[in-house]
């Protein structure tokens, strides 16, 4: 995800998004304790929602393809 931000000019845009990431971290991590807490008594009910397959298939050469610089290297020179 970095290297496509920052092939694409949004560099400053991910250092924004893991700074502010970091800030909220303490947050995050007691929600995740609470979480982790439920998940104990109720898991059977998080393995019912979860999809089997969070990504496309071919998702990755997809975006490998939409930048000129991937698409020379991995898929040869078809210009």
């Amino acid at each position: 995800m970095i290297g496509r931000h920052t092939l694409s000019g949004r560099f400053s845009l991910m250092l924004r998004v893991y700074r502010d990431a970091w800030r909220k971290a303490p947050e995050f991590w007691a929600e995740r304790k609470q979480l982790q807490v439920n998940l104990k008594t109720h898991s059977h009910a998080l393995n019912d929602r979860i999809t089997k397959r969070f990504y496309r298939t071919g998702y990755l050469r997809q975006v490998l393809q939409g930048h000129a610089v991937f698409k020379h290297f991995f898929f040869g020179s078809k210009v």
